[in-house]
């Protein structure tokens, strides 16, 4: 997913989707741009999305951990 050639809202995006199910908020989108823009890369953000508490409730949801 790191390589594709999308724009960063595009990539945020899909995270998004991927790991939370739905379409990103305004807040959210202009934190992860942020942090983008201050220097983090696309695995790190990846990593933030996996590691968030939003996606920590959707996997305990389903008995995953």
């Amino acid at each position: 997913m790191t390589n594709r050639n999308l724009s960063d809202e595009d990539y945020i995006t899909t995270m998004y989707r991927l790991y939370l199910g739905r379409e990103p908020d305004q807040g959210g989108m202009d934190y992860w741009l942020g942090k983008m823009q201050e220097g983090m890369t696309r695995e790190d953000l990846n990593n933030g999305f996996a590691d968030s508490q939003e996606f920590l409730g959707i996997v305990q949801s389903y008995g995953l951990q």
